[in-house]
């Protein structure tokens, strides 16, 4: 097989080092990228294994000419047009989110606020962003009150597991794809994160929910604001932190 692989972050780390130690016999195309580029290469590096930096070399011009059986983009950022599609047989992306939902970027931040699964799916790679046929998909489940961040854990650690799991069964024709529904679904940007975050004062509704949580904020004694989820209640502190404008 011939396989032009996209990589990076820790996550793509561990599937690319699985992918290159359980399938030696195939040939490799690798492009890295930030983020955990240095920690990539190095990988590679000692394994005597070419690649490409992303950052100096043109995915177009290096391919042109070329076939592959198979694309796969574990965790790179890189956007995939046309021209290059049509040099592969067959594609996936591993994405950190149980699409349709969480299409585009943050999926994590994005099931929490909408409360909608979370998870990770192979995919088909079209110019739509997130929005090829599924070839395999793994829940993860959540709970409140976790945050982001432990949400987050699971899920890459689903995307490995989904990956290695499922690697050996696209490449024997064991899977099939499964069209994506619910189009109307957003496809989230960086921009959209950024925008959410940001909580204003102005906001009267906002205000009047921290100045309450302040007040009662006796938390050196015991006594706090508190939160009643179904049976549970939890106690509430905020902790403000001026932070340096960038």
């Amino acid at each position: 097989m011939k396989i032009l692989v996209f990589v990076a972050k820790t996550t793509g780390y561990e599937c690319l080092k699985w992918l290159l130690e359980n399938n030696q016999n195939d040939s490799y195309e690798i492009f890295v990228s930030n983020p955990d580029r240095d920690l990539i290469t190095k990988y590679l590096e000692g394994k005597g294994v070419r690649y490409h930096d992303l950052e100096k070399s043109d995915p177009e011009q290096v391919t042109k000419g070329q076939r592959y059986d198979w694309l796969i983009n574990i965790w790179s950022p890189y956007i995939f047009r046309k021209g290059l599609l049509e040099r592969v047989t067959h594609s996936m992306n591993l994405h950190p989110s149980y699409l349709p939902y969480g299409r585009g970027r943050d999926p994590v931040v994005w099931a929490i606020q909408d409360e909608v699964f979370a998870g990770a799916t192979l995919h088909e790679l079209t110019e739509g962003i997130d929005e090829g046929p599924i070839w395999a998909q793994k829940k993860v489940d959540y709970s409140f009150p976790e945050t982001g961040q432990d949400v987050y854990g699971r899920v890459e650690k689903a995307c490995i597991e989904l990956f290695c799991d499922n690697w050996n069964l696209l490449l024997e024709n064991k899977l099939s794809l499964v069209a994506q529904e619910r189009p109307d679904l957003p496809t989230r940007r960086r921009k959209d994160l950024l925008s959410d975050r940001t909580l204003s004062m102005d906001d009267p509704e906002i205000a009047k929910f921290v100045r309450k949580i302040l007040a009662h904020d006796f938390s050196e004694n015991g006594y706090t604001a508190l939160l009643k989820s179904g049976s549970k209640t939890y106690s509430i502190e905020l902790k403000l932190q001026e932070i340096d404008k960038e």
